[in-house]
């Protein structure tokens, strides 16, 4: 259904006016045609409206109404309703069509992008740019021989020789923590009973001299 225009609305709201105005002069009874249909809900009673739209007009109660922009809209409307997709038929078709002209679309893309000369994506520095960087160094030298590139401060290593240093130094480590290990671990003692004994029995007797010599000390005060 088509929306309604703004020349419709005012149509509706002057013949709502008129009627209201018909209706307290001269109110004159309408025959109203029932409906071929025995549903009250399908009951439109078209023709009574518009004879009597059709008579106010005449009368000069209400502007004329023209129909034209509905009749167009209404046109709109149907050609929109027949380019609907009604089958599904007709929608697989479509989505053929149009898969077809993305395959073809990619093909052309591929295409182009294969009579590129400059990459598409950044594949790292061009011959052209390590060209230049080469020449502007050999011209710095020239003007200065005692220059000093970055690069002279350190020396790049091949993996062979960088694996080597890499087990070299882990076996260091690991000598240096064998020999604290042995370090730490004492041998043991031998020790002689005898010699034991001996200072034992020494110890105690001079403890007894020294009781001795207090007790007389005690004794003599």
């Amino acid at each position: 259904m088509g929306r309604k225009s703004n020349a419709a609305k005012i149509f509706a709201k002057n013949a709502s006016k008129a009627r209201q105005k018909a209706r307290k002069s001269s109110p004159d009874p309408v025959s109203v045609t029932p409906c071929e249909s025995d549903s009250d809900a399908e009951y439109q009673p078209k023709d009574a409206i518009q004879a009597k739209l059709m008579r106010l007009e005449k009368e000069g109660l209400i502007p004329e109404w023209d129909d034209s922009e509905s009749e167009a809209e209404e046109d709109i409307v149907d050609e929109d309703a027949e380019a609907e997709v009604r089958n599904d038929a007709m929608l697989l078709t479509f989505v053929m069509r149009l898969r077809e002209a993305q395959e073809l679309m990619d093909k052309v893309e591929r295409e182009k992008s294969a009579l590129r000369k400059r990459p598409k994506r950044y594949q790292g520095n061009s011959e052209r740019s390590k060209r230049r960087w080469a020449q502007q160094r050999h011209d710095m030298l020239k003007a200065n021989p005692n220059h000093k590139f970055i690069t002279d401060w350190f020396k790049p290593l091949k993996k062979k020789e960088a694996s080597e240093q890499a087990m070299e130094s882990i076996d260091l480590t690991l000598d240096d923590d064998g020999e604290d290990s042995h370090a730490e671990v004492s041998e043991p003692q031998e020790i002689d009973i005898d010699s034991a004994h001996e200072e034992s029995d020494s110890d105690v007797s001079e403890d007894n001299e020294e009781e001795a010599e207090v007790t007389k000390e005690a004794r003599n005060s």
